[in-house]
Formats: C-alpha cells, structure tokens, sequence
C-alpha cells in the first residue's frame, strides 16, 4: 500500500472540528468509477530521496499482497525436467519443465554459449501476448531471435512460458473470475508473478550463471513482467520493460491485472521502484508508449535523480509498430553489455524464418507429466502454498496484511461538519465524507455504532440506546454504499478493483475513520457497537485498529464478505 497506510501504524496527533459548512460539496472519491485502465496519469512528484523510497517500500508490499504473495511463501529447490537439448550455431537450446507448484509444471527454454566454461550472466525473458509465445519469431517481435543473440554473446537466457501458452496448457491463460479465486489471491497475475520467482531462482542456481549478474527483459505483457518482478526482487540488478510503461495505459489482460494492484499507482511508479538498478525504457511512436520521452522517461529519470544516477536509466524511442524488433534487440544487448562489463558484439543469428515448433517439449508437454494435476489441482496447490505461508505469520504480519487488503488506514485528520443541516466525517486528504450522527455525552469509552441499514438503523439499536440513555458519547454512521449516491451505483469498469477496493473493504476503512475520530476526543478504547449485516465489518475493523475496539454483535450470525485476498491472509471468511 501507499506511504500514508505507514501512518496507520504510527498514530500521529488527530484533530477534530465541528463547523457549518453550507458550501461543501458532499462527496466520496471512493465512489469515482476512475481511475481505470485507460486513464492518463500525471506522474506524481517525490521531492526527497526518503520520500520515494518510503513509498517504494508500500508499492512492492502492494504487488506482493495484491498477488497474494506478501510475506513470500518458502521456497526451496527448483524441480526440474530435461528433454533434450539442440546445438546450434554457436549456442545450445535446452528444453525443460520447470515444476514451480506441485504437478504444475512450465514450459522453458535456456539459450546457453557453446562454451560453457565459464560462469556467465543471466537474462529472464518474458514474452508476450503473441501466439506463439516463447517461439514467436516475426520481423518485428521474435524471442528466439533475442534469446540467439545474448547466447552467442556470452549470456545464458532463459525464456519462459506464460500460463496457456506453449507447453504450458494445465491452466488457460485466462481465469481467477470466481469468488473463491479471487479470495485466495488466485488469478494470471499472481501465478505468473510466481512462475518469474521460482525461474528465476532456477536460472541462479545454474553452475553456469553469475547469480550476481542478473537481467530481465520482455515486450508488451512480458513487459508488464518484466517491471513487476524487477520492482519486488532485487536479484534483477538490470531491467528491459519493452513498448508497456505507460502513464496513458496500464495493460488490458488478466496477467496484467489483479484486485489491488494499481489502487492509488500506475505502471510508471512501478516501473520506477527498480531504481535505482540500471534500466532501458524501449518505446516506440505507434503504441500507447509513444508519449515516453517526453513523459513517461523525465519522469521515471528524476527518481533516479533522487538516488543521485539519473544516467543509470535511458530510454530508446523508434517509429515503429509494437513489438521487439531487431534494433531494439541490438540495443538491449548493448545496454547489458555496458552494465555487466562484457564486450562481444556478435550479429545476431539469422537462421530463424518461423516459429522453431523443435524447441517446444510437445510431445512430453506439462500437462502429460507424472503428477500432473488440472486447473483445479493447480488451484488447490496454491491454497495449500499460501495456506502454510499464513499459518506462519506473526500476529503483526497479519494484521499489517489485512490492513493492505482492505485498505484500512489511520487517517491524520478527521473532522466532523455539518453541511446544509446534516452531519459527517471528512477525512483531511481524501476526499471522503462519511455521514454521520454525533451525541455528545460523558465517558471514556463512547459507542461506535453501525448498521447495515445506516445511521438512523444503529441508533435504534437496544444497547446504543440503553447507552444514550446513561448519557454516553456515541457516534452513528452510514457505511459506504449506505448512501443511494455512493459506489453501488456507479457504472464499474472490469478493471474496477485493480484501482480501487471493494465495497466491503470500503466499509471496514469507514469503521476504522470513524474509530480515528472518537481517538482524537481522547478515547483510549471504543464499544463497537455492529447491527445485523455489519458483523464481519466490526471484525476486520477491530482487528486492524490501533486502539482497542470492543465488537458487541446484535446477531451472531456471520455474514458473507467479499474483499479479495482474505482467504489467503488466513482470515475465515464465511462460506
């Protein structure tokens, strides 16, 4: 999550005041269908080195908790599977499985130098969105041509498959719709995220890699890859994201995309969180990357400037349609030349005229595997991986966790107005109005109450009423969505809750102002007082807070919750 969830934890000073406000525009940012996926971001400035590397530090936490990754499950040994290998020349093409969760195996090449004498550096290679995946060859995009080429210069490459491409069949390229999947964090981003880790682990652990020397480049949905494995793992010491870091658009496919993923970000911070690591932007004038030397590039180079190298980072701009092409190539080569210290500049080799169909397994394909497991096999294999990794958590862990997934923050400053007569919450930064109803009373611990069915619900409520009757403190609000002209009623996106939580999540962060609020009056703990269909709210709430909450239940009935990643945070969420 972004640097203002780190405030969650610190409880600065709050402050609190109640005035007229007749002119006050009643709004909910939250209930803004955009941002989206097309939306033209204005890069956001960072004035200090600290400033950026605090928010750099929230926007891996955010990728890895998005992809339901954070903290990062254990990892050991890659297993892996030889089929052969084919000499070429100059270099050899190995053909592997690589078995990254129980019986569900991916399909790799690895472009080797003939002379394996020495340890040599590695580059991942990611492809993208094109049919023949890791063997598409055309004239304006080819990875075996790229993977050749790093090979007969001294590289080892290593090219992968995405799910549903080449022999890696056991999943389509697109799933992760379902309620349940999206609760375990379960969908193309979050898998293929995986797959780069554990490739990656396998290309450093080969005797002939430098492990200290290694790369990563890919094009297009390779290239939305490439920056997201280069922003959350350090071992990337050189980045080559192709024709994808956009402020203008931030990838349309479902391995581009997961619940959180951009909420409050785009691909131009996270691109960027590689500083100050070397990297080469490629764009070209034909595409949605072809603002990047007067946007998109500046931008990114004044992060880098932040560290003190801005030259670490550089941009190659070409007319020409999307893809990969051949002098781009020749342009990652030598920027990889450069970085690691190597100076051969072999031509690329020119012996591929269509996709080379030899370097696939096929016949031998994943999903004919000893072990192998289908769709659903693969899915249970995830819950058991991320099961294990929650029942590990520190109590802090969790709890830092289900703060990123719901969103929930501490804010620096709540205020109660009143606008034409009605009351409300506002939250200093965010443009967030919460409606409210403030009794004012004696006491230490005043009631917090909600209900399903807003404020006016809650104040009904026998306890809250026994409570004003004593002459306590309470305050009521409506939830998010309470309100006709909150979120339920705005024309959503599919990419809806890649920028922007969930309803419920939503709700949870409602509670937690609200608990803001009542701290800033002096309450060092707060009855939390939950109607009927609030239950799991106040629960997540209490659980999440800085100061204690006492949930006091109208029903105990549990109700069904929906803010993706719970199941995979270990939360019990109701069936």
């Amino acid at each position: 999550m972004l640097t203002g969830l780190r405030l969650f934890i610190r409880c600065l000073l709050f402050a609190s005041l109640a005035v007229l406000a007749a002119d006050i525009r009643v709004t909910d940012q939250r209930a803004d269908p955009d941002p989206h996926t097309n939306t033209h971001f204005a890069p956001r400035k960072f004035t200090t080195r600290k400033e950026w590397v605090e928010h750099r530090r929230d926007l891996r936490q955010q990728v890895l908790t998005s992809a339901g990754l954070w903290p990062r499950p254990a990892r050991g040994a890659v297993p892996v599977r030889s089929f052969g290998e084919l000499v070429r020349n100059g270099y050899v093409v190995e053909k592997l499985l690589i078995e990254t969760l129980p019986g569900f195996h991916v399909g790799v090449n690895v472009y080797r130098p003939a002379d394996g004498s020495k340890k040599r550096p590695g580059v991942l290679v990611a492809h993208g969105h094109w049919k023949h995946g890791r063997i598409e060859h055309t004239e304006a995009y080819s990875v075996p041509a790229l993977c050749a080429g790093l090979a007969v210069n001294g590289y080892v490459a290593l090219a992968y498959d995405m799910a549903g491409y080449g022999d890696t069949r056991q999943m389509p390229h697109k799933f992760g719709d379902s309620r349940q999947e999206q609760l375990w964090s379960f969908g193309p981003l979050a898998l293929q995220l995986w797959n780069s880790m554990r490739v990656l682990d396998y290309l450093a652990a080969r005797a002939d890699v430098d492990d200290t020397r290694l790369a990563m480049t890919g094009a297009s949905g390779g290239g939305t890859q490439t920056y997201l494995l280069a922003a959350v793992d350090s071992r990337i010491r050189v980045s080559i994201p192709a024709v994808m870091v956009s402020a203008r658009f931030q990838g349309d496919d479902p391995c581009e995309m997961a619940p959180g993923l951009r909420v409050g970000t785009n691909n131009v911070e996270l691109a960027a969180a590689m500083a100050p690591r070397p990297m080469l932007l490629l764009s070209t004038s034909r595409d949605w990357t072809s603002h990047v030397p007067t946007l998109e590039f500046p931008a990114i180079r004044e992060i880098y400037g932040l560290f003190g190298w801005a030259s670490r980072v550089e941009s190659l701009h070409m007319d020409s349609e999307h893809g990969y092409n051949r002098t781009q190539r020749l342009a990652a080569l030598e920027f990889l030349n450069r970085q690691f210290g190597l100076k051969s500049s072999l031509p690329e080799p020119n012996e591929f005229s269509e996709p080379p169909l030899e370097f696939l397994v096929g016949e031998h394909t994943a999903a004919q595997q000893q072990g192998a497991v289908d769709r659903e096999g693969v899915f249970a294999a995830w819950q058991r991986m991320v099961s294990i990794r929650s029942q590990a958590m520190s109590s802090s862990q969790r709890r830092e966790l289900l703060r990123e997934l719901t969103g929930s923050r501490w804010p620096r400053q709540v205020l109660r107005i009143a606008v034409r007569g009605e009351q409300f919450l506002r939250l200093d930064a965010d443009d967030v109005m919460i409606p409210s109803h403030w009794v004012d009373g004696a006491g230490t611990n005043p009631v917090l109450a909600v209900h399903a069915k807003g404020r006016e619900q809650a104040l009904g409520m026998k306890t809250v009423k026994e409570s004003r009757e004593r002459g306590e403190r309470v305050l009521a609000i409506d939830l998010f969505g309470t309100r006709a002209a909150d979120a339920t009623d705005a024309v959503r996106h599919g990419d809806h809750l890649v920028f922007h939580y969930s309803d419920d999540a939503n709700r949870v962060q409602d509670i937690v102002s609200a608990a803001a609020y009542l701290a800033a009056q002096g309450a060092k703990s707060v009855r939390l007082v939950c109607g009927a269909g609030t239950g799991e709210y106040c629960r997540l709430a209490a659980a999440v807070a800085p100061i204690d909450l006492h949930v006091e239940l109208e029903t105990p009935a549990r109700e069904r919750i929906f803010i993706p990643g719970l199941l995979a945070a270990g939360y019990d969420v109701p069936r």
